[in-house]
């Protein structure tokens, strides 16, 4: 009887444990990444948006990254490594754990790999 009572309670338990399981699916939505990624269109609002004003990266800190001096303090500072695009310091410090992630809006890095993945141009 005491074998039966110890299969029951193990069968009950069980099964308590696992009707009492919930899960919870977090959808992440996927950020969008044009065919081909525009430094004006694309990379530049980025830098707009979060990154040139002028206590930072306006002008008072390297890379300068105003529309008109953003490609070539980029391009010229070292910042973009079109050999291995990951290694990019404009990459990495908007990535988790950057330096810059604070910045940086959900999709950014993304945008700016596939910008230096497609060549980093000027366009």
């Amino acid at each position: 009887m005491k074998k039966y009572l110890l299969i029951l309670s193990l069968i009950i338990g069980s099964l308590a444990m696992l009707s009492s399981c919930q899960y919870y699916w977090i959808e992440v939505d996927e950020p969008f990444i044009p065919d081909t990624v525009s430094f004006s269109r694309d990379v530049i609002p980025i830098f707009e948006e979060g990154c040139n004003v002028s206590v930072c990266h306006g002008g008072s800190k390297a890379p300068d990254l105003r529309p008109d001096n953003a490609y070539q303090s980029l391009m010229t500072g070292g910042y973009v490594n079109t050999a291995e695009p990951a290694l990019s310091t404009i990459y990495t410090c908007i990535i988790s754990g950057g330096s810059m992630e604070q910045y940086a809006k959900q999709g950014d890095d993304a945008l700016i790999l596939s910008w230096i993945e497609q060549g980093a141009k000027d366009n």
